[in-house]
């Protein structure tokens, strides 16, 4: 009674040992074709879906309110049906997206309330290139989007803010620490203590933002090399921004800030160290506090714009005379943005759309 199973079973080892690729095509195909794994529907929290995910899957969050903080590990999309809809909330305990890994995409979320500690995030990446923040709502959380050591990553078109009058406000709308090669573009960002804030960043492109009501619009701290500020909307802030240098390394330079409208800011940049270019070679930036001439009426002063130091010098924002007297709106055009950053082959194809 026992051949007929000892002979099925014979058959059945031969095939597993002559024919062993199946199993491996199988783990092929799986990888070759990534899959949308919904939220609630398959999976009751954001964290089990991406727990349960592979790399390269899609993670896709339905409208509706989500208290958890969620951490994402491995490669993948993570995108919510509408960023007013989508809420994923922090409950003041901690970063509410901690991101670890390359090449992952955070878009359509509304997130919001991490609670007030240095170094929360509504998203976090660290240690982590090629990753994407796009389209998403950020509302009073302490560092809303923070990017730590990271490599070719990009912030896009998310409105950042807080409550007004809140206090404290949320901390930086934007900021970019040891990072390299990295995007900040089209975003709104309004009522934090600073709109954008580069620190130990090479390489970096801060293009088309509107920066309103923050204490401070634009902030470099050293080191700070090659990075390109230009086309932005920097209006009704405390101050334009800040040049600081730290005490362990204090270099600044090749800092290019051009094509930018500095408007209606109570005060002007705070400068403790110089290394920054403030025009193009023709033109410049646009200041609502130049009180200089134009007698060509070229749109160009013909006198450059100077500010004092906080020790009382007065600095040369740039070395020719050109400053940009009447533009009202930046040249926000995605040919000119492409110029401005014609030295860089990844930053220009991310910026015009091309293909990497």
């Amino acid at each position: 009674m026992k051949k007929p199973f000892l002979a099925s079973f014979t058959v059945l080892l031969l095939a597993w040992l002559l024919f062993p690729v199946n199993s491996g095509e199988l783990r092929v195909s799986r990888a070759a074709l990534p899959s949308t794994i919904h939220v609630p529907d398959e999976y009751g929290t954001i964290q089990e879906a991406i727990n349960a995910a592979a790399p390269g899957d899609t993670v896709f969050v339905s409208e509706g309110l989500y208290y958890e903080r969620v951490v994402v590990n491995k490669s993948l999309a993570l995108v919510g049906e509408d960023r007013e809809t989508t809420v994923v909330d922090g409950q003041n305990s901690g970063t509410i997206i901690q991101i670890t890994a390359d090449n992952v995409r955070i878009t359509g979320l509304k997130l919001q309330h991490t609670g007030w500690k240095w170094g929360w995030s509504g998203i976090k990446v660290t240690n982590a290139n090629n990753c994407e923040i796009e389209g998403n709502f950020l509302f009073h959380t302490c560092h809303q989007i923070r990017l730590e050591s990271s490599r070719e990553s990009e912030i896009i078109g998310n409105i950042i803010s807080a409550p007004n009058g809140s206090f404290p406000h949320s901390a930086y709308g934007i900021r970019l620490e040891n990072c390299t090669s990295c995007v900040v573009l089209n975003n709104t960002i309004s009522n934090n203590i600073g709109g954008v804030h580069l620190e130990n960043a090479t390489d970096c492109a801060v293009l088309g933002n509107y920066i309103f009501q923050n204490g401070q619009g634009v902030r470099l701290y050293s080191p700070c090399l090659f990075n390109r500020i230009g086309a932005n909307t920097i209006y009704n802030n405390t101050y334009d921004g800040m040049i600081e240098a730290m005490r362990l390394n204090q270099t600044l330079r090749s800092n290019v800030f051009v094509h930018n409208n500095f408007v209606n800011n109570s005060k002007p940049f705070i400068f403790k160290v110089t290394g920054c270019v403030w025009d193009d070679g023709k033109e410049g930036n646009y200041w609502t506090r130049y009180n200089g001439s134009d007698v060509d009426h070229d749109g160009i002063g013909d006198t450059p714009y100077n500010v004092l130091d906080r020790n009382g010098t007065n600095i040369l924002l740039w070395a020719c005379t050109a400053v940009t007297t009447f533009r009202a709106e930046p040249p926000t055009s995605l040919g000119w943005c492409a110029k401005l950053l014609s030295q860089d082959s990844h930053l220009t194809r991310r910026i015009t759309g091309q293909k990497m």
